[in-house]
């Protein structure tokens, strides 16, 4: 019996030495395809978040519904745009192709609901999103 419980005990000890040394190991890999993209990606803007909801479907899933907020907008060499933002479902910084965005962006400070398009060129603008700035737009 006690060699039984010598086995258990080495195998967990063992898993337990491979996952913390699997975890060591993975943020190291800068030679990752994700980490030759991110190399890639040129800042186009990069600020105070902005707090925005619209639906999101990642590669070949449903879309849903994402509460983020916007701290950096991104250039890859192949002309597509992303932005990078903490997702609040998540509860870490995500990056969000806007190819991906399948909805009108709903910012919430000013509770505006922009086309993709034009929330991308107010945000690269420095639009504070006030209330008042949806005002002057109306005339």
């Amino acid at each position: 019996m006690s060699n039984l419980l010598w086995l258990v005990a080495a195998t967990l000890l063992l898993g337990l030495l491979f996952i913390l040394w699997r975890r060591r190991r993975a943020p190291l890999k800068e030679d990752s395809s994700f980490g030759r993209w991110q190399k890639d990606q040129a800042v186009t803007w990069q600020g105070r978040p902005v707090t925005v909801v619209f639906d999101y479907s990642a590669y070949l899933q449903e879309p849903e519904r994402r509460k983020v907020n916007v701290h950096t907008v991104q250039l890859s060499a192949m002309g597509e745009r992303s932005i990078v933002a903490f997702c609040h479902d998540a509860e870490e910084d995500r990056t969000f192709k806007l190819s991906g965005v399948c909805s009108d962006v709903l910012v919430e400070r000013s509770k505006e609901e922009l086309a993709v398009e034009v929330w991308l060129e107010r945000l690269t603008a420095n639009d504070m999103f006030t209330t008042d700035a949806s005002d002057t737009n109306e005339t």
